[in-house]
């Protein structure tokens, strides 16, 4: 049986891109349809849709949960704190993200070294992501299926 911390992952809005909009407690975001008038930070991302953390892991295991629901497209991982946040963003390890993400309403991928399509019997409602910081890896689940079966395994090191 796993062994961790369930951590309170809060948004920074200061990385959020200008189209997505946070909860005023950080823990929620959603498309926001229009963008947002918001400053021009270095930290922000400003065309790929994404939003990092306000605080990262450097050590330990760390559970969390986010509540996809019935969203036909998103993507959800983890990033290094230095990411490139402006122009393209390519969501692979090479880059500095561990990730997967859902298209099309079904299809679901693994954004490791070579995109890797994921077979699920069910459709998650809410995924898990466990990042052992030792081990390196960050593994992501269905979470309404008690921790099992594992959605997917990414390896930290490149």
């Amino acid at each position: 049986h796993l062994k961790f911390v369930f951590s309170d992952v809060r948004l920074d809005p200061r990385t959020a891109n200008p189209w997505l909009v946070l909860s005023e407690d950080g823990r929620r975001v959603q498309d926001g349809n229009v963008e947002h008038k918001v400053p021009d930070l270095p930290e922000r991302f400003d065309t790929a849709p994404c939003v990092l953390a306000l605080t990262g892991f450097t050590t330990g295991r760390h559970y969390w949960e986010v509540d996809v629901g019935d969203k036909t497209a998103w993507d959800l991982g983890v990033a290094r704190k230095s990411v490139t946040r402006k122009g393209v963003v390519v969501l692979s390890p090479e880059e500095g993200y561990w990730a997967i993400c859902l298209r099309r309403g079904r299809e679901y991928r693994a954004c490791a070294e070579q995109a890797q399509l994921l077979y699920l019997p069910q459709r998650p409602q809410v995924i898990g992501l466990f990042l052992d910081y030792e081990e390196g890896t960050v593994s992501f689940y269905d979470a309404a299926a008690n921790l099992t079966p594992t959605v997917a395994r990414i390896s930290l090191y490149v």
